[in-house]
């Protein structure tokens, strides 16, 4: 029975990994990047495809879950058959060497580039150590994006705690109950008058739901492999065009009054939760049909896994640390002022561009460091 369940689902998982989740990073950075040029272009504010541009923050969304379904699995699959868990200490020093080499690159790259009259020796220390978010006015220039690494950092931190509540408890309950959280944090937030709301809506606290979603999927993924369970999943997953209609939908829905404004102005609590949740909807239906599903010829699926796709979700996070820097040196070579760019001409300066350097980072940078990783890894048996 497990031999057939691993034959039935191998179009999906192929050597341990699922080739279709690297189209998604690059997807989910290409949203963020258009949401900074819709901002800073101003077209945000002038069309009804700049309000859709507004809400492409939603791929802050997908890298979220992707975070919790990659790094919760190995937990999940461990435990149900019966092996040890991921090792803690080992689990810790590679995400350390997978995120902090090439963020810390641009940390001390931008601040003296964009954020000069705030790089004093405290300031770069608390940039260095992702603990920009937890007081007003460290948000810096060029460095903005970083608040959703900052939430990364921290569940990296809590993960092996909430692996073993899950163990402990239940993975239902663990699930059931950061969900729980996440929209009592968002409602008090955003509902009860504290001081900087804005501040409180930057923490772990905010996207625990988002987390759980991924975390619930790679529950649902470990027990189909060894069980067969879940077969509806592989009906939803192979029916890919489906699924993405319906996420776009859900995002378009954000950028109507339901979503509440664009830009930087402040929430209802009512329209804080309601694009929460539909973002966490729509993050959650881009994602099935690259977990899950036997149809190698789903169209969704060809298009995430070309080598194209896959190449640009490996070098995303690249892109995501760069592509502000980016920008900022684009206008102040073109002479441009903020909110008055072309969108069209931005955008076909800026995407390749970023990409360039996000390649150069991973060559450079990142590959070394995961390089160093397998070094001790070795060193170790």
């Amino acid at each position: 029975m497990a031999t057939a369940v691993a034959d039935t689902t191998a179009p999906v998982r192929r050597g341990g990994t699922y080739p279709a989740l690297d189209g998604l990073r690059a997807l989910a950075v290409v949203c963020v990047v258009f949401t900074h040029l819709g901002f800073q272009t101003g077209e945000t504010f002038r069309s009804s495809v700049g309000s859709l541009l507004g809400r492409l923050d939603f791929g802050v969304t997908i890298f979220f879950l992707l975070s919790g379904f990659l790094l919760y699995g190995p937990f999940v699959r461990a435990e149900l058959a019966g092996k040890p868990v991921p090792h803690v200490a080992t689990y810790f020093r590679n995400r350390a060497l997978r995120v902090l080499p090439a963020y810390w690159l641009v940390v001390l790259v931008v601040l003296p580039v964009m954020a000069s009259s705030f790089a004093s020796v405290g300031e770069v220390a608390r940039q260095l150590l992702l603990l920009q978010v937890y007081d007003k006015g460290h948000l810096l220039p060029g460095l903005t994006q970083m608040w959703s690494l900052c939430v990364e950092g921290t569940f990296y931190l809590a993960l092996p705690l909430l692996a073993w509540l899950g163990r402990r408890f239940g993975h239902r309950t663990l699930l059931i109950g950061l969900g729980v959280v996440a929209v009592g944090w968002t409602l008090t937030t955003r509902g009860l008058g504290v001081p900087d709301p804005a501040i409180g809506g930057l923490w772990l606290p905010a996207y625990l739901d988002w987390f759980a979603l991924g975390m619930g999927l790679a529950v649902l993924r470990a027990q189909h492999e060894r069980t067969g369970r879940w077969r509806l999943l592989d009906q939803l997953g192979d029916s890919g065009g489906t699924c993405f209609g319906i996420a776009l939908l859900l995002v378009w829905l954000t950028a109507t009054p339901l979503g509440g404004p664009l830009g930087l102005d402040l929430a209802t609590p009512g329209e804080a939760l309601t694009k929460h949740l539909l973002y966490a909807v729509a993050a959650t239906f881009l994602v099935i049909p690259a977990v899950f599903g036997t149809d190698d010829r789903s169209p969704v699926r060809r298009v995430l896994e070309h080598p194209v796709a896959r190449w640009m979700g490996e070098v995303s996070y690249g892109v995501f640390l760069w592509h502000l820097l980016v920008l900022h040196l684009v206008y102040q070579a073109l002479g441009i002022e903020l909110f008055h760019g072309n969108l069209l001409l931005m955008t076909v300066l800026v995407l390749p561009l970023s990409f360039a350097v996000a390649w150069l980072s991973l060559r450079l940078v990142e590959r070394p460091a995961l390089a160093q990783k397998r070094r001790w890894t070795t060193a170790g048996r």
